[in-house]
């Protein structure tokens, strides 16, 4: 596993990112999380979707380099959009 520094947009670790967000159940945010991941050409690996209550929590694994702009480009992008917006691990 990698370590992450987190210099304000910025994150520098080699490998796969496996990423939480959460939305609301009726509000569910889950087609444009995939829009961004599609638009920035990153493959999801893995995902699962759990409602919990009101709340909709999704984890994924996303395949790439965190070094790359494109992947850069979508965890910030998902991070200004998603509640609770978590990288659990870099690989």
């Amino acid at each position: 596993g990698g370590e992450v520094a987190v210099i304000g947009a910025q994150l520098q670790v080699e490998g796969n990112a496996l990423a939480a967000l959460g939305c609301k159940k009726k509000d569910s945010a889950l087609n444009l999380y995939m829009n961004m991941i599609n638009l920035n050409r990153i493959a999801v690996e893995n995902m699962n979707v759990k409602t919990e209550g009101e709340d909709q929590i999704i984890t994924m694994i996303l395949e790439g380099n965190i070094n790359n702009s494109n992947m850069r480009q979508l965890l910030c992008q998902i991070g200004k959009e998603a509640e609770h917006f978590t990288i659990l691990a870099l690989e």
